[in-house]
This record gives structure tokens, sequence and C-alpha cells, in this order.
């Protein structure tokens, strides 16, 4: 699962490495026969994954199995970067939501139907779990959301422009879409905020996604905080930064809290599903492909960094290749905190950047 996940979202992330090292000018411009055949969106990944757990199941039936890998095979075709069946992306989106919930409620049935062959009552089920349902949740959320369009109108009035609503309404919908947040919200706050032209990409790469990481707490929250701080930063200096940071911090809490109750409804409701529990399985594998991929964007971007003061690309990205393991290999024998490990490599950084510009 983590090698399907690598090929189907790296080749935007490969192709920038290439043409970085063999000096091959901007990869956008490149005849469309070398444009990647996939590389598709966290959120494609992820409804791929879904599909085929819901579906095939732990089904050993190979027409089943034919079906659902080539339902998928197709979607990811008709949503690549190369167009590809294009005109079926739609169609196929609905085909595979309809089996896919058919699956999983006839899955579900079967399995109470065999509980109660078994003795097993429903209503006492529900009398030992609880029947009401707790409140106080909702009521969180409903604070933060109102807390957040407070924000966000704020960030209107001060701005005059419509991008405060625009940004608030993408780090809601990206929030959402990352699961809980983590480090696989790089990849999508890439796709949400700089593909869109909302935020340069230089300004991500090496401003967020940097310091996003040794940053406290969760880093949904430090890396919207981040987009709308740039975001902000560009519309009308340090205030407006500020208030789009906060408001970039404000969504990804209501979003995650929102998501988390959501989830645990229908974890409730579904926790006899075979499939669920395999949906739970395959996840991380799926993230860890992605995380694959943002590892590459970092290593890119770092290499490109180095090279700017003179040095070969290949020689630049053998730096960076060095730098890592170096980090890699202090953090499991030293065990200091992930911001130690920033200032100190910053430093390093800069001071060995700076020495060597002024050599060349």
């Amino acid at each position: 699962m983590v090698a399907l996940s690598l090929v189907l979202r790296f080749g935007n992330d490969i192709r920038r490495l290439i043409s970085m090292l063999f000096d091959l000018g901007n990869f956008h411009e490149w005849p469309p026969i070398t444009r990647s055949v996939f590389a598709l969106s966290m959120l494609d990944i992820i409804l791929i994954l879904f599909f085929l757990v819901c579906f095939i199941g732990s089904s050993k039936n190979k027409v089943k199995r034919g079906m659902g890998i080539g339902l998928a095979l197709l979607y990811a075709l008709a949503i690549g970067r190369m167009g590809i069946l294009s005109p079926l992306a739609i169609p196929l989106v609905v085909v595979m939501i309809l089996l896919a919930v058919t699956s999983v409620l006839y899955d579900t049935l079967r399995a109470r139907s065999q509980r109660k062959d078994h003795g097993l009552e429903e209503g006492s089920m529900r009398k030992n779990n609880g029947s009401k349902l707790d409140l106080a949740p909702i009521k969180n959320i409903l604070l933060f959301l109102v807390v957040a369009l407070g924000l966000t109108g704020l960030a209107f009035v001060s701005s005059g422009d419509g991008i405060a609503v625009n940004f608030a309404l993408r780090g809601l919908t990206s929030s959402l879409q990352s699961f809980g947040g983590g480090e696989v919200f790089y990849a999508i706050a890439e796709e949400t905020f700089v593909q869109t032209e909302m935020l340069s990409r230089d300004f991500y790469m090496t401003h967020v996604m940097g310091i996003a990481g040794a940053m406290p707490g969760p880093v949904i929250v430090a890396i919207l905080s981040g987009v709308g701080f740039g975001i902000g930063a560009n519309l009308g200096g340090i205030g407006l930064a500020w208030i789009f940071g906060i408001v970039g911090g404000s969504m990804a809490i209501t979003a995650t809290g929102f998501g988390a109750l959501t989830l645990y409804m229908v974890f409730d409701y579904l926790k006899d599903s075979p499939r669920l529990k395999m949906i739970v399985k395959y996840i991380i594998p799926v993230v860890c492909g992605v995380l694959l991929s943002v590892s590459l964007q970092l290593i890119e971007r770092s290499a490109w960094v180095i090279s700017s003061v003179g040095i070969p690309i290949f020689m630049s990205l053998l730096i960076v290749m060095v730098m890592l393991v170096t980090m890699i290999t202090l953090n499991r024998k030293l065990k200091m905190p992930d911001i130690l490990y920033f200032l100190v490599g910053g430093g390093f950084t800069l001071v060995g950047l700076t020495v060597i510009s002024g050599l060349f």
C-alpha cells in the first residue's frame, strides 16, 4: 500500500527533481507525453482506498477483485495529470460510491443478523453502550464555528478582499480532507494553496514547511496558520498577516473537531463491519506513501536553496542527504526536542551558506 500510494502521488515531485538535477527548465513546459500519468491528490488516493476496502473487503472472489481494481485504475487514469478518460471521472465516482456503500451496508446487516442468531439482541447492546448522544462535543464545535466565522468576518472587513472568505473555506475543506491532520497535511496544503497560486511555492517550501514541523502542537494548525500569515502579509502587512494566521488556526481546530465527532458516530454505528477495520489497518500505509512524496519535495527544495549560493546541484543534493542522515542518527542517540534540532540545524545552515556564498 505504501508503494501504491507513492506511485499514485509522486509524479510531479519526481519530474521537478529530475528537471532540477539535469537543468531541463520548467517541467510544466515539457511535452504532454512526459507528463506523469497519475500524480493524484491526497483526497483521490483516500477515495480509492475506501472504495477498494469497502467494495472488495476480504472477498476472495476473483471477479469482484478484478472489477474493484479495474474501476480504481480507470478512476486514477480519469483524474490523472495526463487527462486520460477525464470525461468518465464523475460517472466513475458515482458508481464507486454506490458499490462501496452497498457492500458496507450488506456486511453490517449480515453481521447483526449473525449476532442475533447467537442470542445477542440489539436492545441489550444499546442498553450496554448507552442510547443518549453526548451534546457537550456538539456545543464545543458550535463555539469553535462561531469564533471561526467571526474571525473570517474580521479578516474580510480588514482586508476588503474576498480572498479572506476563499482562504477560510479552503482551510476548512482541506482540514476535513486530512482526517485529523498530521504530516500528511503538508501535501494537502500544497495542493490547496500553492497549486491554486494563493501562496507562492517558495514561501510555502522555505517558510511554512520548514517551520511548521518544528513548532509545538498539531502540525495542521501550524501549517494553516503559516499559510494564512503569508497570504495576509501579501495583502497588507503584518497586521493582516496575524489576522489571517489566526483564521487559519481556528479553521483547522474547527474542522478537526467536527471531523472527529462525525467519525466517532460513524465508527460507532459501523463498529461491526470488517471493512471498517480494514480501512483503519490500511490508512497508515497509504499516508506513509504520501509522506514519502512530501519528503521528496523537502529534499528538492533544500537542494535548491543550497545550490542558490553557487554549489553544483548534485553536490547540493549530496549535502542534503548527509545532513538528513546526520539528523536522524543524532535524534536516535540524543532524543532532543525537534525545536532544538531546528534551531541548531538552521543556525549551522545559515552560517555555512553565508560563508560559502562569500567564496563563490
